[in-house]
Parts: structure tokens; sequence; C-alpha cells
């Protein structure tokens, strides 16, 4: 696992008390509804056990917001997240920290466009961080998770030559923690797109200890 994070962003130390939780958001596609783990499997619901765990509990409220079939770009055809009722429910959550992980639909459908969702994310993190501005809302922390999916042909070529990197990129630029967790074929169901149980709770740690550190 590797992240990058600015000094001047750490979400909190796992030391961390206070009366009102921190709330966080987690953004994406299938990955994020859980795939068929269903709720208590899917990573959201892990990462609160983890975050559980590392912080304390009640530290943290985390709430999924996840689109099945979602992807980042604004492709004709294809369901684009921010174009759904659950990234307006996500915005009016009032988060604390969002977490953001698209681009595995986009690089894997067909007729997707996965040289935009580097661009694509990049819009939807100016947008909520504009949203919390024009609210009076503090500066939302924006955690980037690196979209998965090991399946060799499109959906592996695509992640490795345009998502990954534009990403990182972003990542790099846009002053955002970035989760890249280290996964292996036991990481994923048959399909070698869906997280496993074992794949979302790597994820989930690995979120978790970038929040917590």
């Amino acid at each position: 696992m590797s992240m990058k994070r600015p000094a001047s962003q750490s979400p909190s130390s796992s030391k961390r008390r206070s009366e009102s939780p921190l709330r966080v958001a987690c953004l994406g596609d299938s990955n994020t509804c859980g795939g068929g783990l269903g709720k208590q499997g899917a990573y959201p619901a892990q990462l609160q056990r983890e975050l559980d765990e590392q912080a304390g509990s009640s530290q943290y409220l985390v709430k999924s917001f996840g689109v099945s079939g979602a992807v980042a770009a604004n492709t004709p055809g294809k369901k684009c997240f921010v174009h759904q009722q659950r990234y307006q429910d996500a915005l009016a959550f009032n988060a604390n920290i969002f977490v953001v992980m698209l681009g595995t639909n986009d690089a894997w459908h067909r007729g997707g466009e996965p040289e935009k969702v580097g661009e694509s994310v990049a819009t939807l993190l100016g947008d909520l961080r504009v949203k919390a501005a024009a609210s009076s809302k503090p500066h939302p922390i924006c955690v980037l998770a690196l979209p998965p999916g090991v399946k060799e042909g499109r959906l592996r070529q695509n992640l490795e030559q345009h998502v990954h990197p534009a990403l990182r990129k972003l990542a790099h630029t846009a002053d955002t923690v970035l989760v890249d967790a280290e996964w292996t074929l036991d990481s994923f169901r048959p399909d070698k797109v869906h997280l496993s149980m074992s794949g979302a709770k790597t994820l989930a740690v690995a979120i978790a200890s970038a929040i917590c550190s």
C-alpha cells in the first residue's frame, strides 16, 4: 500500500476524541456497494469497523453512496456518478471526509472512456470543495482510492495505461490523499473485477490507515 498525504492535511490521529463523529462518505460503483458481498461485507462497512478499532468507537461515521455500474466520465449511455441521486445524497450527508473510488467501469465497459477518468474525477473533487465552501463548511478531506480490477484484456490495460496514471497525477496536484491497495488474486471474486470479502477488507484497512495516520 502506498499513500500520499500532504502534512497539513492529516485527517486525524489514532488518539482523536470528539463528541461528534467525523463523517466519511464513500463514493463509487458496485465495489463500494458491495458487489454481492452485502452491506456488511462491503468495504464501507469494513472501514467503519477498522476505524472503530484504530481510532475508537464513535469517532467516525461511515456511509456508503455507491452506485452499481457507475462511471466517472460523462459518457453517453453510461451511468455517470455525478448525475445519480446518490451523489446528491452524499453532498447532503455533510461529510468531513470523502472517499472516491471510480474508474473500474470506465476501463471495463465497452464504449467506456477511460482516458477521461482523470479529468472527470478532478471535476468531482472540485465540485465537492466548492459546495462545501458555498455552505460555509470546512474544507473536506478527499481520499482517492485507485479503482481495482485484474481481469486481463481491456480492463487491466485501461487501468494501467489510462486510469491509474491519471489518478496518481491528480492526487499529486490536487491536495488529495492517495490510497493504492496491494491486491492479490484472493482479493477478487471469480470475475476478477469485483472485490472479495478479503479484498474489501484490504481496501478498508488501507483507507483506515490513511485516515488515522
